[in-house]
């Protein structure tokens, strides 16, 4: 894994995949973010996105000790040939996987989508009799877990869970100050997404459309510039609230940001993972972490050592 000749350099690694995708130069299916140091190498799964540039960050601010390597999706592979199902796309992973690491122990994880198929991988590289040391999911879960929001249920439906959920979290000691009171959250709920329908309507209609229901990735999809790379993602995004997981036995460390409770994360991981230990990474009140805040923005630093901390205390 350590070839003669490559730049260990973490900073140089990281500067090179960043440059890599904003070319649409990745040639690579794993990006070796740090080379260096002699802790349980991670390999964290990329986002919707598919780049694993999005990690440079993180990897920075893990150290110069933590081997850091992402998943990503080679330039070429950009299509919506790609995405035929979420074990496909993890056998897909794995295979580069092997040839990269193809011994020793370590840790598997993925921020968001990546969460998602990071524990598709974990399945099948169990019955591989090769498991994880450590699954960590950062701020997902699977959407079609049973419980919680649902894609498949009705909008209607999908409210009242979101509402239950935050007046049962604003309940807990640990989310006092984050979480309002049922009333404004109702309240604030019923404003976005009137804001979020006015919006899409809006566009629609100047683009000579009828209006529909905003799509849940539309940011994403329209800051994509390649008509494939759209079709890909809104293809990966029905595969992944499409994707029902089994049961699963292997150690998981979740993580899970002040933004996203009504979304019930840690809920729908327990239905199917019996050793999962909860990370609420939620900042203070007046500066609440965001999905983003694991990768980006001023938290990372101190997600980075809390991350480190957790997974000593655990291996």
């Amino acid at each position: 894994m350590h070839s003669a000749g490559r730049e260990t350099d973490p900073r140089s690694q990281g500067n090179q995949a960043f440059i890599a995708e904003s070319l649409n130069r990745v040639k690579t299916w794993i990006a070796p973010l740090n080379i260096t140091g002699k802790r349980m190498p991670m390999f964290f799964v990329f986002p919707i996105t598919l780049d694993g540039a999005c990690y440079v960050r993180l990897s920075e601010a893990l150290g110069e000790d933590q081997p850091f390597y992402a998943f990503q999706v080679p330039s070429k592979e950009r299509k919506p040939e790609l995405a035929t199902s979420i074990p496909d796309i993890a056998r897909r992973l794995i295979a580069e996987f092997d040839k990269t690491y193809p011994k020793g122990g370590f840790i598997l994880g993925g921020w968001s989508a990546g969460a998602i198929i990071a524990l598709e991988m974990a399945q099948q590289l169990t019955r591989q009799d090769r498991p994880p040391a450590l699954l960590i999911p950062i701020d997902h879960a699977p959407l079609n877990a049973g419980v919680g929001i649902n894609p498949f249920y009705s909008p209607l439906l999908n409210a009242a869970i979101r509402i239950r959920a935050l007046w049962k979290t604003s309940r807990d000691d640990k989310w006092k100050g984050f979480i309002p009171s049922p009333s404004i959250a109702i309240a604030k709920l019923i404003f976005s997404r009137f804001v979020m329908l006015c919006s899409h309507v809006q566009k629609n209609l100047r683009a000579g459309k009828a209006p529909i229901r905003p799509h849940p990735i539309q940011n994403v999809i329209d800051g994509l510039t390649s008509f494939e790379m759209q079709a890909l993602v809104k293809t990966l995004f029905q595969l992944l609230i499409e994707y029902k997981p089994s049961r699963y036995d292997g150690r998981v460390l979740l993580f899970l940001s002040a933004e996203l409770p009504d979304l019930e994360f840690e809920r729908k991981w327990r239905i199917f993972a019996h050793k999962v230990k909860a990370c609420h990474f939620l900042g203070t009140p007046k500066n609440p972490t965001t999905h983003e805040s694991f990768i980006r923005g001023e938290w990372v630093d101190l997600f980075a050592k809390t991350l480190k901390a957790q997974v000593d205390f655990l291996l």
